[in-house]
């Protein structure tokens, strides 16, 4: 009867609304008729933020959030994951070629900064968000989809009676790879618009977390991306491990039936999507453009700002560069399967997922630079002794062989975290998904340049040709190990620069923005390094794709 009174008491007007608790949603809609001022409006970030909301509740308002992050997860796993199984050991291509390919892959994701400049300033039907991730999703289905009418070719090496013979049975395999890479990239690239408008959101839920449990819902997302990654890499262990894969299976899936299987996963995400995702419409523009454009002009002149800028992509450059030989010495002298490789990658994931939980808990306020000097020295140390094992057959055994990336990936986990957070923090207000994907851009930009750096500076020591492998003799085991020796030299070099500029802490990079000094300089030259960073990755990843320009010493082969 209490509550009953008070309903038609409020109806009636007898109690003032703003006497009454509403949740964010609710305090955004009677903010809307309060005023008719567009601009007097506030936006869905703040309405959590000003309303004090608990760590709780914005964890269940993050819910669809989360749903979408697990679906893309999905997604992305199934084009990492079928890497190995399809284009080594089915195409068996050349170690350099097969490292072009994901580096062109991860050049996709280098475009988020202009992607998340559509999604901040270019609204559709009043969102950003949600249109942008169910046209990323659209792409995606269609793409897979595309693939699945395709006839696959014949694998290079002849299957009989359940097993793989050493007899070629189509060595022109290697013509394929354009194709298959480019509809494999454009489907990525939807990925990277739907991963991009999901991460614009991410940072407006996470700026409205409480500072000291700040990195909570950025936790919880990835660890509902490494849920998803299970889910897919067990599939794919199963179906992509019969004998044209090199397997020890007597069944197989085909890349176009795995294609097909993954489309379909994309009518649900659509759904979550447009149903479930809780964003707010935008009444007004809510960032006009020249306004954005200067904005974002005075955050890349920051000194802050080309300081995380350069420590995001030092340490990624320091964790990507290796030389070409270490995907010849898995596939040659360790022999491992792609069943083997799948189930690596579930419990790599599981103990990511471990490191991402610990970090949660118990490091979210330690030092960042002891936290990276601790990781560097656990992802790099086993890899290079196992490395050592393997190359001069002290024990070539692909579980042993995997040894280092289960004992690397719990301060992966950690560290992809920070660099999240690092950007999350630097991230600008309305212009969250534009200044965090900036970050972003950085990390994945690192990545094709590392790898395609890792195939020219291999190209040195002559590793990228599996003759080097076939034989095995003693100068082959050392010229490869001095590829390998010579990278680890490189990384420990980069080490010292990367710890002076990576903040200790949040707060510190609160004062890094406050105090920072500005330079049209600086913004020009991070722009000129930025363009020429990404045309070097385009053109050398490009090349290595075609069959008459893959040999190439620029490119890491052998010479034409």
């Amino acid at each position: 009867m209490v509550f009953r009174q008070r309903g038609r008491d409020m109806q009636n007007g007898s109690i003032d609304r703003k006497h009454v608790y509403h949740s964010p949603v609710q305090e955004l809609e009677l903010n809307k008729d309060r005023t008719t001022d567009p601009s007097a409006q506030v936006s869905f970030t703040q309405a959590l933020y000003q309303s004090g909301i608990s760590q709780k509740k914005s964890i269940v308002l993050s819910t669809g959030l989360f749903v979408q992050y697990f679906f893309q997860s999905l997604c992305k796993t199934f084009f990492s994951g079928s890497r190995y199984p399809f284009f080594k050991r089915y195409l068996n291509l050349p170690a350099h070629v097969y490292s072009s390919i994901y580096a062109s892959w991860s050049i996709v994701w280098s475009l988020k900064l202009f992607l998340a400049i559509l999604s901040d300033c270019f609204p559709i039907f009043k969102y950003r968000r949600k249109p942008y991730i169910i046209l990323g999703w659209t792409l995606t289905l269609s793409t897979l989809f595309s693939i699945a009418l395709y006839p696959v070719p014949e694998p290079y090496f002849e299957v009989a009676n359940c097993t793989r013979t050493a007899v070629v049975s189509n060595p022109d395999t290697e013509s394929h790879v354009f194709k298959y890479a480019m509809l494999l990239g454009a489907a990525k690239f939807g990925m990277a618009i739907t991963d991009c408008a999901s991460d614009g959101l991410l940072v407006e839920y996470t700026r409205s977390e409480p500072i000291r449990s700040r990195g909570s819902i950025n936790s919880i997302s990835h660890l509902l991306q490494k849920l998803g990654s299970f889910v897919t890499l067990i599939l794919l262990a199963l179906l992509m491990n019969g004998p044209s894969y090199g397997g020890f299976f007597c069944f197989e899936a085909s890349l176009r039936v795995v294609a097909a299987v993954y489309g379909v996963v994309a009518f649900p995400a659509i759904f979550n999507a447009a149903f479930e995702v809780n964003e707010q419409p935008h009444h007004s523009q809510i960032c006009p453009r020249a306004q954005m454009m200067s904005s974002l002009w005075r955050q890349l002149c920051s000194v802050a700002t080309i300081r995380v800028a350069a420590f995001v992509f030092l340490y990624m450059f320091m964790y990507s560069f290796q030389s070409s030989a270490e995907i010849n010495i898995k596939h040659h002298w360790a022999d491992v399967s792609p069943f083997v490789a799948n189930v690596n990658s579930i419990l790599s994931a599981l103990l990511q997922a471990i490191g991402i939980l610990l970090y949660k808990k118990y490091l979210l306020n330690v030092s960042w630079r002891l936290l990276t000097v601790v990781c560097f020295l656990a992802t790099t140390m086993p890899a290079f002794v196992v490395l050592y094992i393997t190359v001069f057959d002290v024990a070539r055994n692909q579980w042993l062989y995997h040894l280092d990336d289960w004992i690397e990936a719990a301060p992966e986990g950690m560290m992809f975290i920070i660099i999240m957070v690092i950007s999350a923090e630097m991230s600008s207000d309305k212009l969250e998904g534009t200044t965090f994907a900036l970050f972003m851009s950085i990390y994945t930009l690192a990545l094709p340049v590392a790898k395609l750096s890792g195939n020219i500076f291999s190209g040195l020591f002559d590793v990228s040709s599996k003759d080097r492998f076939l034989s095995d003799t003693n100068h082959d085991r050392q010229m490869v190990f001095a590829s390998i020796l010579s990278c680890y030299i490189i990384k420990l070099c980069i080490l010292p620069f990367v710890l002076y500029i990576l903040p200790v802490q949040k707060e510190h990079i609160a004062s890094l923005k406050k105090e920072s000094q500005r330079s049209n300089l600086i913004g020009a030259t991070f722009c000129v390094t930025f363009c020429i960073l990404f045309v070097f990755s385009l053109v050398v990843s490009g090349l290595s794709l075609f069959q008459s320009t893959s040999c190439l010493k620029i490119v890491g082969g052998r010479g034409c």
